[in-house]
């Protein structure tokens, strides 16, 4: 018989094992998730059926249900995370109710349960906002942009990434933000910008190897795969994507493993080395198969069937497409259910089934026309073009290729006009630097950017208010046209009468025909200009690029500007450090330079001093133009690049201006892949304007 004194240190004994374990399991979710499952069994089997440990248990639970997760086992970790959920509540624990809705809300998006995905992500993001917890917030706010990302609504998505930015920055959580840079590639890779979807990625990474975190590090792999692959560059995708399956191996993520291996598959199969991309794809549907991953099986049925496909093996391709279909049906899953038909109808074209061929086509068609598949739909019209010509129906292969044909060129015509609206758009994010002022300036332009991109996300989603403000544009030039050449025509007009009265005044008339020169010029200064910004507009411009050294180039920009510069009396300082070369189109970089010197001259008071720099900062030749006039408000800064805009300085010298100079010199720079930027500590305290421009 045990003694009293012997069941209070086994019972203490026990308790402390229990907390080692539930502490031990939380802690190895990121790092290894067979150990953190094994230590979570442990943990509950110890626990048995006892109430005395209802925080280790919900902990516990919370980790058995990341684990089943990341294994395709979907109902059991909504199971676990809400029998957890349902333990924190009753401890009033509200940080952890919070946290399991979010985890919530990732099962049902990877079941594309995306309606009860926000209503957990919503409601997790309330309690956090109620607990004034920053970090959550963001976090709730991350999720829930990976949501309407996943319905392609970048619009919505953009303002959860750029809020929950903000707020990591702030916090110096360098965890939250790589994961959101992540999130911000998979917009712009979306948007066929692939150098700062792969830039962001590269940065993601970074910061999650000094965080050492293995997990994190496989996923920006990953997405760092992708981007590769689709810029052709398969060497570099294969090494991404076999480093993150190395990672997803060494930390024992089943579900992440098999998407790693259907990746390489991908890659493989793109390069025409079909053997070892079926290899793949069979590795990885086995490992689905394990973990009851249905999607992913279904997904990797279709991919050997379409490798059989290509191979000439009718019979083989017939029946993986059929099997996916079956589980994509099983599922709900649309877009897998079109790509399956799609398939059956190719192959059933290659087996002279020509019947069941145009049945599943057509099938597929409303489909498409249903869930608003585009690329699908114009796959289809494509394929039923090949069955009925195989037929000899060449009015319905005619009609069906002119579809397959419209149908291409819309979405060709909406990828186009997203590219366009990136290109308006560009932002640079740099990793998070521990100088909090710095940070606070790099979330601000963060801001600033991230509203350019969700304006020009609008504009392509919404081609009406696009065509609308084209249309308002037009008039904006038309209006600025008729009210600054009215002027000069009427001193033209006027002083033409004096001429005519007082011909025979030798002195006069040639002080008129002086006057009558001047605003002749300013009227086609002002015709230039408006020309100019036609001609500058970024989707029209075509550059001539060659080699060329920087400061050549404001060298020759200066003494074109020379006239003016000594008119006003003012002081030129040149900095120009020797051998700072680029790939430019000289002309059009040239106007731009001139622009902002011209700008210098124009708002500087007689006597001043003009300083121009021109070096190398890191991998980027940097150009500055900074005069001592009349500095920029906080409203110049916000308008500062925008058309027609009249800032809070004036010409000193009497010279025009019609607001299109700084917006000219924007399209050029953004051209050329660079950025331009200017800064003033405020009225009358003169402004440095700044261009940045990739080495060659």
């Amino acid at each position: 018989m045990k003694l009293p004194e012997q069941l209070v240190v086994e019972t203490q004994n026990q308790s402390s094992q229990i907390h080692t374990l539930a502490l031990l399991a939380k802690e190895l979710r990121s790092s290894n998730l067979s150990k953190a499952r094994e230590s979570a069994e442990t943990c509950l089997a110890l626990i048995g059926e006892s109430d005395l440990f209802p925080p280790e248990k919900a902990h516990a639970l919370t980790t058995l249900g990341i684990c089943n997760r990341f294994d395709g086992n979907a109902q059991k970790a909504i199971q676990q995370f809400s029998e957890a959920q349902s333990i924190f509540l009753s401890l009033n624990d509200s940080w952890s109710v919070a946290d399991c809705y979010l985890k919530l809300g990732s099962v049902y998006r990877y079941l594309t349960d995306y309606q009860n995905a926000i209503e957990c992500y919503e409601k997790g993001l309330s309690i956090f906002r109620a607990l004034n917890d920053l970090s959550g917030t963001a976090m709730a706010l991350n999720n829930l942009g990976n949501v309407f990302y996943s319905f392609a609504d970048y619009a919505r998505a953009l303002q959860c990434y750029q809020e929950s930015l903000s707020l990591y920055l702030s916090l110096h959580d360098d965890a939250g933000i790589a994961s959101t840079f992540a999130n911000l590639a998979l917009i712009y890779e979306r948007l066929g910008d692939y150098v700062n979807a792969l830039q962001l990625n590269q940065e993601s990474f970074s910061l999650r190897e000094q965080a050492g975190d293995k997990r994190g590090m496989s996923v920006s792999l990953n997405n760092i795969g992708m981007v590769y692959e689709k810029l052709s560059d398969f060497p570099n995708a294969i090494s991404a994507h076999t480093e993150s399956l190395k990672l997803k191996r060494d930390i024992g993520d089943l579900y992440g493993i098999s998407q790693s291996l259907n990746n390489l598959g991908n890659v493989y199969e793109k390069m025409g080395d079909y053997s070892r991309a079926l290899e793949h794809y069979q590795e990885s549907l086995a490992i689905q198969k394990n973990i009851n991953d249905k999607q992913g099986i279904a997904y990797s049925l279709n991919n050997i069937g379409h490798i059989h496909e290509v191979l000439s093996h009718f019979q083989d391709a017939l029946r993986f497409y059929n099997e996916g279909l079956s589980i994509f049906q099983s599922i709900g899953d649309k877009y897998g259910i079109a790509n399956s038909l799609i398939g059956l109808g190719k192959v059933s074209i290659h087996l002279n089934a020509f019947s069941e061929a145009e049945q599943y086509l057509q099938e597929a068609l409303a489909l498409c026309e249903e869930v608003g598949l585009k690329e699908e739909r114009y796959a289809v019209y494509e394929t039923l073009s090949l069955l009925y010509s195989a037929t000899g129906d060449f009015q319905n292969a005619f009609e069906s290729y002119k579809k397959f044909h419209a149908a291409k060129e819309e979405v060709f015509n909406q990828e186009k006009e997203q590219r366009l609206a990136t290109l308006q758009v560009r932002f640079e994010t740099e990793q998070a630097r521990k100088d909090s002022e710095l940070q606070k300036k790099e979330a601000e332009l963060f801001r600033l950017k991230t509203v350019e991109l969700a304006n020009a996300l609008n504009e392509v989603q919404l081609q009406k208010e696009r065509a609308e403000e084209a249309n308002k544009l037009k008039t904006e030039f038309l209006g600025i046209a008729a009210h600054d050449l009215k002027n000069p025509l009427q001193s033209i007009m006027g002083f033409a009468d004096l001429i005519v009265e007082r011909i025979d005044d030798k002195a006069s008339v040639l002080s008129f025909i002086n006057i009558i020169k001047r605003s002749s010029e300013r009227m086609f200064n002002i015709v230039s200009s408006l020309l100019k910004n036609l001609r500058y507009d970024a989707t029209q411009l075509t550059l001539n690029l060659q080699r060329a050294n920087i400061g050549d180039i404001i060298e020759l920009a200066l003494e074109t500007n020379l006239p003016q510069i000594e008119r006003k009396s003012l002081t030129l300082s040149k900095h120009i450090e020797p051998d700072c070369v680029a790939e430019v189109d000289v002309a059009y970089l040239g106007e731009a330079f001139d622009n902002l010197i011209s700008n210098a001259i124009k708002y500087s008071p007689t006597g001043k001093r003009i300083t121009v720099s021109v070096q190398r900062v890191s991998s980027t030749i940097q150009i500055a133009i900074q005069d001592e006039g009349q500095g920029l408000n906080e409203e110049d800064k916000a308008n500062l690049f925008a058309p027609f805009q009249t800032l809070s300085a004036k010409p000193t010298g009497g010279e025009s201006s019609t607001g299109l100079g700084l917006y000219i010199v924007k399209q050029i720079v953004e051209k050329h892949g660079g950025r331009v930027w200017a800064e003033s500590d405020g009225k009358d305290k003169g402004a440095t304007f700044f261009i940045a421009l990739p080495c060659a």
